[in-house]
């Protein structure tokens, strides 16, 4: 019986100053192919379902809102029989689908798309400050989640600059007035941080480079 209960850490990204971290891997169906697609969720099977949500049209346009988890898991499991049928009939997987477990059991197909090389870590996405900063610029900073990336924007920020008045409070009260700021005198949208993250690269206040790095 399978009872392996965790993934391998580059599949997670923080997600605050807490530590907090949430699932976030890119899939492919094929090998050799291109990723595809993105599974992202705080919970394993509902990374898988962010999956196959993510790659079908029907359920992209259903008003279904957010199914339970056995619903999830009913999903997941028709389009593995479909796309991945060597998972899905192996002893293990029918055992755990029998059992209920489906905690352990979306560990185990995580981990068996990840052996067989269907998934991959979020890669990082690397910036630089686009502006010239209390005469710092540029400050070179980089992440895999919008939190990361507005985290190491601030300590890089901190580490290059000789001001440091602005980072009297802490990395969470900076990335807040930088947000606040941002809003009043260029009326970026901060309703969310993946709503200001992308205000920052429109306007070219971050611009990103296209350079590639390590994953794990």
């Amino acid at each position: 019986m399978y009872t392996r209960k965790h993934i391998r850490e580059a599949f997670k990204v923080r997600t605050d100053n807490k530590g907090s971290k949430e699932i976030h891997f890119q899939y492919r169906s094929n090998v050799p192919g291109d990723f595809l697609v993105e599974g992202k969720s705080k919970s394993p099977v509902g990374a898988l379902y962010n999956i196959v949500f993510n790659l079908n049209n029907t359920l992209r346009n259903s008003n279904a809102g957010k199914p339970k988890v056995i619903d999830q898991v009913k999903v997941v499991d028709s389009y593995l029989r479909d796309h991945h049928n060597d998972i899905a009939s192996t002893e293990e997987y029918r055992s755990l689908m029998h059992s209920k477990k489906y905690i352990t059991l979306s560990h185990y197909i995580i981990n068996q798309l990840d052996f067989y090389n269907y998934l991959k870590p979020i890669p990082f996405r690397y910036f630089n400050l686009g502006v010239c900063w209390n005469g710092v610029g540029p400050v070179p900073f980089k992440g895999r989640s919008t939190h990361d990336i507005l985290r190491d924007f601030a300590i890089s920020n901190r580490r290059l600059n000789s001001n440091l008045e602005a980072h009297r409070y802490g990395i969470a009260r900076f990335i807040e007035n930088f947000k606040n700021f941002s809003c009043r005198y260029f009326g970026f949208d901060a309703w969310s941080d993946e709503a200001f993250l992308r205000c920052c690269i429109e306007t070219g206040l971050f611009q990103e480079n296209n350079q590639t790095g390590g994953t794990q």
